[in-house]
């Protein structure tokens, strides 16, 4: 990288990637801060993957449930169960401690989901500056082109660590180009968030559709 490097962090990936794969971490208080624990361990790593880091902020979820998604698709996310009280708890903590404590700044708006904003603010910041967004979330793919890169970890029988995806691992990855990704979504559909899509169409046939 030549150009200053500004580092998204989609904390709120980060907060559902720790709570459900890391062990159990006791604070003082005997309260369980197993996010906080992976997400202080996630942060810790980051300089060793990149040259530099000039600028630096989180995306949370908002805490609110009054999402502007569902304005447009009254069904999208319907079939999740409800919150976890534990997890919402522990995101409260790790959000307190990256922003009062740490000093991060935080670019969360109510209505609006993580990736919302995180495709907005990449959009923006990438015309004067190189923006890496690191998110465990493949999705995130469609926003990247030479002035925006996703750095993903990843953990396979033959690699564990980040992986940097530009247009042309995109490409190679999901069989159409960033901009396209979208369409290649709307295609399969996602289960995960309520999202229907064409009837037997998996990832190959979106991607064969597409091309």
């Amino acid at each position: 990288y030549t150009k200053e490097i500004f580092v998204i962090i989609d904390a709120n990936s980060w907060v559902h990637s720790c709570f459900h794969a890391c062990p159990p971490a006791m604070d003082l208080k005997g309260m369980d801060q197993r996010v906080l624990s992976g997400m202080m361990s996630m942060l810790s790593s980051i300089p060793n993957n990149l040259p530099r880091i000039d600028y630096l902020m989180t995306v949370f979820d908002p805490p609110d449930g009054d999402l502007y998604r569902k304005s447009k698709f009254s069904a999208y996310k319907a079939n999740r169960p409800p919150k976890d009280a534990e997890m919402t708890r522990q995101k409260r903590d790790a959000m307190y401690v990256f922003k009062n404590i740490l000093g991060i700044p935080d670019l969360t708006y109510s209505g609006y989901e993580a990736y919302d904003i995180i495709g907005s603010a990449s959009k923006i910041i990438s015309r004067e500056i190189q923006v890496v967004i690191i998110s465990v979330d493949k999705d995130l793919a469609q926003l990247v082109t030479n002035e925006v890169t996703l750095m993903r970890k990843i953990k396979t029988k033959d690699f564990k660590g980040y992986q940097f995806l530009d247009p042309m691992i995109v490409k190679d990855e999901f069989g159409v180009h960033p901009i396209q990704i979208p369409d290649y979504l709307a295609l399969m559909g996602d289960v995960a968030d309520n999202l229907p899509g064409l009837e037997k169409v998996g990832p190959k046939t979106a991607a064969k559709m597409i091309n």
